[in-house]
Parts: structure tokens; C-alpha cells; sequence
């Protein structure tokens, strides 16, 4: 039986400090209204306790339409671990960044993961050394890229 892992994030911004009203507009086609609506029908106190499991890009958009119509600070997140893995010496929650990125709207629209205006220096430099990379090195090979601002995340 496979084991799942998850890290549990508590919302804690009110819903009147959230920019996060605007996705509609943002975002604003019919089927994301509809489903904003049915979601405010199904949680319509604002006391009442939310925990959603949340994994990848589509639980933080789910999260993000939640926080406009339920008390985020009534809101935890239990988010995927399973694809948590160690790069470059550091560790990498893919889901848990696309969650906080999202919900802060850092996130890069167009690719739906990592951090808006992005730079990869650091990939491309590391690239360079991949033939001479030495054995039990922590840098990683190239097969998961990380932005500049994603590893700054990863270093604090």
C-alpha cells in the first residue's frame, strides 16, 4: 500500500486583505464563476472549518477560488509531500511552492508553476558544468530546473 506524505498549511490571510477577490475578474469565465458559486453554497459560514488535501496546480487554484468565499483563516491545507526531493543540497516541495505561490500570487501564469518573472542563470550555469560534475556532488543534473527567485525560496 503506498504511504502518503503531506504537510499541512494553515491559511491564515482574511478573506478582506486577499487580492485574491480579483480572480474572477482575472480569471473570470462563466465556468469559474459557476464554480465559485456552488463552492459559497457548500461553505457558507463563515465559523465553520475547511481542510482541503491539496496536490500540483489545479488544488491551488482550488484553494485560491475557496479563499473567496470562505474564511481562509478557517482554511488548512494538507499538501502533497510525495514529490518533495532534495536538489542542488536543497529541499524541494514542488506542491507546497505552487501552493504559497498561488495563493500569493507570485505564481507565473502562463506556466502555472514557479515564481512570475523568473530568470534561470543559475540552471544555465550549472548546464555548463554537467560533463565535470564529480561523483556525490549535490547539484543536481539538469532534469528539474529551478528559477533564480526559486532557489533563493529554498535557501532561507
Amino acid at each position: 500500500m503506498p504511504v502518503i506524505s503531506a504537510r499541512a498549511i494553515t491559511i491564515s490571510q482574511s478573506t478582506s486583505d486577499l487580492p485574491l477577490r480579483s480572480s474572477l475578474q482575472t480569471y473570470g469565465s462563466s465556468t469559474t464563476t459557476r464554480a465559485v458559486r456552488s463552492i459559497a453554497v457548500v461553505f457558507n459560514s463563515e465559523s465553520s472549518s475547511v481542510v482541503v488535501l491539496a496536490g500540483g496546480v489545479g488544488a491551488a487554484r482550488f484553494l485560491r477560488g475557496l479563499a473567496l468565499v470562505h474564511n481562509p483563516k478557517a482554511t488548512t491545507a494538507l499538501v502533497n509531500t510525495g514529490d518533495d526531493t532534495i536538489l542542488h543540497g536543497l529541499n524541494i516541495s514542488p506542491d507546497i511552492d505552487t501552493v504559497i505561490y498561488t495563493l500569493s500570487e507570485a505564481i507565473d501564469q502562463v506556466r502555472g508553476w514557479g515564481l512570475s518573472n523568473e530568470t534561470w542563470r543559475a540552471m544555465e550555469s550549472l548546464k555548463k558544468y554537467v560533463d565535470v560534475r564529480p561523483d556525490g556532488s549535490s547539484a543536481a543534473t539538469e532534469w528539474f530546473n529551478l528559477g533564480d527567485q526559486d532557489l533563493a525560496t529554498h535557501f532561507y
